[in-house]
């Protein structure tokens, strides 16, 4: 079958300035036929997680994120991601 490392795909990221916090959340809620087909999965492999990355987006710019506010959950439809073998130039 090969290695673990070929078989589980990794993330890497850059730090961000001090006072900027990014968060994870891996998820296992989710239509994974759909999310394989979208992203054009090889047929043999199997979507298992999904993991949101991001930042709280300040209340304007140049302002730091207030925990005091409420936070708002965004619709389906903002979620976007680029097709496999699709780019928009």
């Amino acid at each position: 079958m090969g290695t673990v490392g070929r078989q589980l795909p990794a993330v890497g990221l850059r730090p961000r300035p001090a006072g900027h916090r990014l968060y994870v959340r891996q998820l296992r809620a989710f239509d994974r036929e759909g999310v394989a087909a979208d992203f054009e999965v090889s047929p043999g492999w199997q979507v298992s997680t999904m993991s949101a990355i991001g930042s709280v987006v300040p209340a304007a710019p140049g302002e730091p994120p207030r925990p005091e506010e409420p936070r708002v959950r965004r619709a389906g439809d903002d979620l976007v991601w680029p097709r496999a073998g699709v780019t928009e130039r």
